[in-house]
């Protein structure tokens, strides 16, 4: 191993044991832990991420709209819809969109990912999420595997 590979690698730990506090939060209440990820993976993860705060009444996805977005939601509530009908609402530490992300794995093919429902901020805070480029986290994948 190189000097660089491994400096690398000793900061990439050094940077998940030193994570914040709501990170650690987040890494233990999200059951990222409890799923397998190691710390340096979920630092990875999240790094990739951008965060917003999301105004009450905003939109991540519309149905039938393509999606090529994942969400991972921290605060708040989203209701899904489908119309003016609510058909369930989602809290904190949830995934968002990780099926359509799955069918972009599956089929290579962005297209396919359509909404099957709106997916709206409810409740008067707002919400938080981690947002993620399904291209950006396929390419984080891809390079998993080389």
């Amino acid at each position: 191993i190189n000097a660089f590979m491994a400096t690398s690698l000793y900061l990439e730990r050094r940077n998940a044991e030193n994570m914040s506090d709501d990170m650690k939060e987040l890494f233990v209440s999200g059951e990222f832990k409890r799923r397998g990820f190691s710390k340096v993976e979920y630092i990875k993860l999240f790094s990739l991420a951008k965060k917003r705060q999301l105004k009450t009444g905003e939109a991540l996805m519309y149905e039938g709209q393509q999606n090529t977005k994942m969400y991972f939601l921290v605060g708040g509530i989203v209701d899904i819809k489908s119309g003016k009908r609510r058909l369930a609402s989602i809290d904190d530490t949830k995934f968002i969109g990780e099926m359509s992300f799955l069918d972009v794995l599956s089929d290579g093919d962005a297209v396919s990912a359509k909404s099957t429902a709106d997916v709206v901020v409810a409740g008067e805070e707002g919400a938080t999420v981690y947002e993620w480029d399904f291209s950006t986290l396929q390419s984080y994948l891809d390079d998993q595997h080389e």
